[in-house]
């Protein structure tokens, strides 16, 4: 499988998973701070990986490496988005 398949198969996935984990916390405007904490998370959590898979499989490692990034954008603008999502609904 080529690496741009890969990163965009793991996008999809982070995206799936973010999506619900935000609409499950539903954040509201006054957690709005937690965003500093939550993306360095996500990039660490996704650097942890790619450490431990550079010394089983290391055609992995780029991937996470790459998809920590990724994800931290989509992480961003996910949780953004659900704050602006509780704001519309209440």
């Amino acid at each position: 499988m080529k690496l741009y398949i890969k990163i965009l198969l793991l996008t999809v996935i982070d995206f799936i998973v973010i999506w619900f984990w935000v609409k499950e916390n539903d954040p509201d405007p006054s957690v709005s701070i937690a965003i500093i904490l939550v993306v360095p998370v996500v990039i660490i959590i996704n650097l942890a990986i790619a450490l431990i898979l550079y010394f089983t499989k290391r055609e992995f490692s780029k991937v996470f490496v790459i998809n920590a990034l990724v994800s931290a954008i989509i992480m961003y603008f996910l949780f953004l988005n659900g704050i602006d999502r509780h704001q519309n609904l209440r």
